[in-house]
């Protein structure tokens, strides 16, 4: 019918997008050329609202400040309170109810989009978790995952302490010399680095 059909390309265009999020984000418009349907979904949902941007010539996913977009500002800083003060890592199912509640009334399509925006614009201070375990990068088959099991996902708000980062620093010296420990790095890229090192 034509409603499935509308339905099919409407979640490619989501699909394309979030990996052209996860993939491309360095890039402006995310690589997307011409008039495709993730492009349009791309300027319209993501660009106009200021969350990805070019920052000293590079691009990437920034949280916009009260003055540029009142309404994602909000939603961003709320999202973060309500993994703040959970103890533990909160369903994105969960998150996804917030933002379909007022005052954000967010509509089902956009709720994937905008919850890969929000972590990859503090991916800095969260852990990501999926079916309970600890994931250090998303690859296209979690991406498609994401869209259709948001239940299966967690996120955590991570906040390490100089004890805690000279501890991991320490451990992870002692499990591998491939571990770059410059400034650049922070204690969660230090921890993903770890834990992929361990595991693999």
């Amino acid at each position: 019918s034509l409603w499935e059909e509308s339905k099919k390309k409407s979640d490619k265009a989501i699909k394309d997008l979030m990996k052209a999020m996860l993939f491309s984000n360095n890039l402006e418009n995310l690589g997307l050329e011409g008039s495709s349907a993730s492009t349009s979904l791309y300027k319209t949902v993501l660009k106009s609202q200021k969350i990805h941007i070019n920052e000293n010539g590079l691009w990437k996913f920034k949280s916009p400040d009260l003055t540029e977009n009142q309404s994602i500002f909000h939603l961003w800083h709320t999202t973060l309170d309500l993994l703040k003060n959970s103890d533990t890592a909160v369903s994105v199912e969960d998150i996804y109810s917030l933002w379909r509640q007022p005052p954000f009334g967010m509509k089902r399509g956009l709720l994937p989009i905008f919850s890969l925006a929000f972590f990859l614009t503090f991916k800095d201070l969260l852990a990501i978790y999926h079916e309970g375990m600890f994931v250090t990068d998303i690859d296209e088959v979690l991406v498609e995952e994401w869209i259709r099991q948001p239940k299966l996902f967690a996120l955590r708000f991570i906040e390490l302490n100089k004890e805690q980062l000279q501890l991991l620093k320490l451990v992870s010296e002692n499990f591998s010399e491939d571990i770059d420990f410059s400034k650049e790095l922070n204690p969660l890229e230090c921890a993903k680095q770890l834990v992929t090192k361990v595991f693999t």
